[in-house]
């Protein structure tokens, strides 16, 4: 097993070579157009995970390309900026590996729109106004780039808060966001007031039936220290390669109203398939930087309310309203080595816990410890990781579903950022 993993890290460091840098094209009238793209190379060797029926799985080495994007953003005017990115993630997954989410179908077809918005500078660094398909600005895991945190892969926030929200676990959809920032001396303000259409199943329901509310959402950062960008945006990063000393501390939370309640199934064994009375997702989030030190940690509740009446005619559901909850914290240390280039030891502990009355994970846990290196040749545009992620839970959760469960994985990730 381990001299496969020192194959599949001698394969992948030959990528850069067949790479090509990222390109700008000049419009003229300040406008211009920046071109790049991602790719996450992973192999990742699964131990001890389990079938739906209970049964033992070998142990398995799977290579898989766990993201690759490609990224499209512009200057329209002086006032006006645009992004337009697509995905192509979990090449190669296998169904059995103990990497959290579901792999492609085996055709690897899907090459999908991740991002497309424009904003829009109406005083600047005061205002700003987002529209397109685009992250709501709730929970910083959500909002942070996957390239650009210390563990090998994002929390078990990321993808719970965005099914909870959205229901996708993209995280994306179709609205606007009215944001800025203020500054005085060492201390500063962020905020986003953003209105959303959703659209999934999940979150809508039965569509036909023609219920509707709009998803509000609404963040405030405050810092004390450098900030953690030089200018405004919807993206973040959790690492700054010892050249940020910063404390930040964000709140947000999102609200959205009635939508259609909807069940399926037989009679006797109807089965909860979308909608709410009511759905909100709060809480809080800490990013600290010190020279080398990095450290993150972040909370979400995750509720949800139902009518009476539609609780009582829907078998799979137990109570009117739930919370579940989700947090992590994250820590690592960046040592400097020759020709800038970095070394970084990196851990972090996830857990979700979810109500009894938790309409898609009544009662589940599931419980991550992530702890690793990351060699990075040219920052985040360069690095090599080697990380062993113990996990544990109980049904209902995303790692164990009936009697299976995903297990433990050792994983090598090469990424590449141009």
């Amino acid at each position: 097993m381990l001299r496969t993993i020192r194959l599949a890290v001698s394969v992948t460091l030959l990528i850069p070579a067949l790479a090509c840098a990222a390109a700008r094209i000049e419009c003229g009238d300040q406008r211009h157009l920046d071109i790049s793209y991602l790719a996450q190379f992973w192999c990742v060797a699964t131990m001890g995970a389990a079938a739906a029926d209970g049964a033992e799985v070998d142990d398995r080495l799977d290579f898989m390309l766990r993201r690759g994007r490609l990224d499209f953003r512009g200057r329209i005017d002086a006032d006006v900026t645009c992004r337009i990115q697509f995905a192509f993630d979990k090449l190669g997954k296998d169904a059995f590996d103990a990497v959290p989410g579901t792999p492609q179908a085996p055709g690897n077809l899907d090459f999908y729109l991740f991002d497309l918005y424009a904003t829009y500078r109406l005083r600047a660094d005061w205002l700003y106004l987002t529209a397109g398909y685009f992250r709501p600005q709730v929970s910083f895991e959500s909002i942070v780039s996957p390239h650009k945190v210390p563990s090998l892969d994002k929390s078990l926030v990321n993808a719970l808060v965005r099914e909870h929200l959205v229901g996708r676990s993209q995280g994306r959809e179709t609205g606007i966001d009215l944001g800025g920032r203020t500054a005085a001396g060492t201390t500063y303000l962020c905020y986003h007031l953003g209105l959303f259409d959703t659209n999934h199943g999940k979150i809508l329901g039965n569509a036909a039936a023609g219920g509707w509310a709009p998803l509000w959402t609404a963040r405030l950062s405050a810092g004390l220290g450098d900030p953690p960008r030089t200018g405004y945006g919807l993206g973040c990063t959790a690492q700054f390669f010892r050249q940020r000393r910063g404390l930040t501390l964000s709140v947000d939370g999102s609200y959205q109203g009635a939508t259609n309640q909807t069940r399926d199934g037989d009679p006797g064994n109807t089965r909860y398939s979308g909608g709410f009375r009511r759905n909100m997702v709060y809480g809080g989030d800490l990013l600290a930087n010190y020279d080398g030190w990095n450290l993150s940690m972040e909370c979400r509740w995750l509720h949800r309310e139902f009518d009476d009446e539609f609780v009582a005619a829907c078998d799979a559901l137990t109570g009117p309203h739930y919370d579940d909850v989700v947090w992590h914290v994250r820590g690592s240390y960046e040592i400097p080595l020759p020709g800038k280039r970095f070394l970084e030891p990196a851990v972090m502990f996830s857990r979700f816990a979810a109500d009894r009355h938790s309409s898609r994970y009544p009662s589940g846990l599931h419980e991550q410890l992530s702890c690793g290196l990351n060699w990075y040749l040219d920052r985040h545009r360069h690095r090599i990781s080697i990380h062993y992620v113990a996990q544990d839970g109980e049904p209902v959760s995303r790692y164990a579903k009936e009697s299976g469960r995903l297990g433990d994985y050792l994983g090598v990730g090469v990424q590449l950022t141009y």
